[in-house]
């Protein structure tokens, strides 16, 4: 059985129909598929490490009534722009023994070769972290680098 297709307007018999790209429908193939390849291999790429490019120094530590506050400073000495950037302040006693820690974020980004100041509060913290000789650490605990 052969099916014949009519023109819907003057009623004639169509008896060629080609529903190809043509000779060259391979080019027509590269204009979508070479730009989505190298995205893909682009987005692939390293990410940055933070911990090589991020640092965080302890300025103060002060004990005001029934809080602590931490106070430091944080540098990007790295060529990325990082953003969600948590600052841990870990508490540890004359023996090293871990006793507390408190952390923030910094709101925003974090350019290349800038410095931001923070804070971390604990409220109403331990009687252990009241008393002489404890060793208040700080460090970047984490933080988000995005392409786009």
């Amino acid at each position: 059985m052969q099916a014949n297709l009519k023109c819907s307007n003057c009623g004639a018999e169509i008896s060629n129909l080609n529903l190809s790209w043509g000779k060259k429908q391979w080019l027509w193939a590269l204009l979508f598929i070479v730009p989505f390849i190298i995205l893909i291999l682009w987005s692939e790429r390293p990410k940055p490490d933070y911990s090589k490019e991020l640092s965080a120094n302890l300025m103060d530590t002060r004990h005001i009534d029934e809080r602590i506050d931490v106070i430091g400073k944080i540098l990007n000495k790295g060529n990325h722009e990082w953003q969600s950037v948590e600052i841990k302040a870990e508490f540890y006693d004359s023996t090293g023994k871990f006793i507390d820690e408190g952390s923030t974020y910094l709101p925003g980004a974090l350019r290349p070769m800038k410095d931001e100041y923070f804070k971390i509060t604990l409220k109403k913290p331990y009687k252990e972290l009241l008393g002489p000789n404890i060793k208040t650490i700080v460090k970047v605990a984490g933080a988000n680098f995005y392409r786009f």
